[in-house]
């Protein structure tokens, strides 16, 4: 894959993430905090959710949660090669 290509998938994800308006409540860090290992998650109730609000995972996980699909960003923004090369990447 050319570092064109990686650019590009890599504005894309990060377009998403900027695209959707992020205020967790204590219930969302819970649930996210659910989908973590135990050593993980023990880690990351230790930071508390306001030093965890600049994770990736957690925020796509609230994302998700409220229909937000990355998935389907991804796949409406980039062009076929990039996605299957995307979805390979992120299984």
């Amino acid at each position: 894959m050319t570092d064109d290509v990686l650019i590009r998938i890599r504005n894309v994800a990060m377009a998403y993430y900027k695209g959707g308006t992020f205020n967790p409540t204590e219930t969302d860090f819970n649930h996210w905090l659910e989908t973590l290992l135990p050593n993980v998650q023990r880690a990351m109730r230790n930071k508390g959710m306001d030093d965890c609000k600049g994770i990736l995972h957690f925020q796509r996980v609230y994302f998700e949660q409220r229909g937000y699909s990355m998935e389907a960003y991804m796949k409406t923004h980039l062009n076929k090669e990039q996605y299957e090369y995307w979805q390979q990447k992120n299984q």
